[in-house]
C-alpha cells in the first residue's frame, strides 16, 4: 500500500479518500458484524452533522469519548476530527474521580458515554454544562438487541442527556446528501 497518498491530510481526509476507493470492502467487525467502508463513512458524516447541529463548531471544541472499541466510537472519533474538534480520549473503566480531573483540565465541551454508566456521572457533570451523550454497545445492532439489552440493564434515560444511537436512528437516508452538502458550502 502506497502510504504517500495520505501525507499532509487529517484523519477524517484520509479515512474518507480511503472509504471511496474501498466502499464495499469490510471496515470494521464487531459481534461478527461486519459494516462496509461506505456505511461506516456514511455514519461519521451523520455523526458530523449531529456534532454541528448540537453546537460543535470544530475549533475549540473538546470532545471526551469515554468508550470501550465499539462502532459508534469510530463515528465519534472521526466525525470530530471532521468539523475540527479535538478528541480526548479516556479509558472506559477510569474512575469517576478521574473522569472529572481530566475533564475539569481539559476543559470539555461534550463527552460521549456508556449508557450504563451516564448516571454515574450526570450529577457531577451537569454544573459543568457539558453536552452528555449517551452510547449503547448494542446500538449498531439492531433495534431488539439493542432493546433487549436496556432491559436487561435497566437503563433509563434522562431528560438532559441526549441518546446518540437514537439521534443518529433519527437521521434520514436522504441527510446523506444534504449533510455533505452543507459540509461543501461552509
Amino acid at each position: 500500500m502506497d502510504y504517500n497518498k495520505y501525507r499532509g491530510l487529517t484523519l477524517y481526509q484520509a479515512f474518507s479518500k480511503n472509504a471511496k476507493e474501498s466502499a464495499d470492502e469490510p471496515c470494521t467487525i464487531f459481534k461478527n458484524k461486519v459494516f462496509k467502508y461506505e456505511y461506516v463513512a456514511f455514519r461519521i458524516e451523520q455523526t458530523a452533522h449531529l456534532l454541528k447541529k448540537h453546537g460543535a463548531c470544530g475549533g475549540g471544541d473538546i470532545i471526551t469519548i469515554v468508550l470501550p472499541n465499539i462502532p459508534q466510537t469510530e463515528y465519534i472519533i472521526y466525525g470530530a476530527n471532521k468539523i475540527g474538534a479535538i478528541v480526548h480520549l479516556i479509558h472506559p473503566l477510569s474512575t469517576k474521580e478521574q473522569l472529572i480531573d481530566n475533564i475539569t483540565k481539559t476543559g470539555s465541551n461534550y463527552i460521549f458515554v456508556l449508557d450504563r454508566f451516564a448516571s454515574n456521572y450526570f450529577e457531577v457533570l451537569k454544573d459543568k454544562k457539558i453536552k452528555i451523550f449517551t452510547v449503547s454497545p448494542f446500538g449498531e445492532l439492531g433495534l431488539f438487541k439493542n432493546f433487549i439489552y436496556k432491559r436487561i440493564s435497566r437503563i433509563k434515560s434522562h431528560p438532559e442527556v441526549i441518546d446518540f444511537d437514537s439521534e443518529l436512528r433519527l437521521c434520514k437516508v436522504f441527510e446523506k446528501a444534504n449533510c455533505a452538502e452543507k459540509d461543501a458550502k461552509e
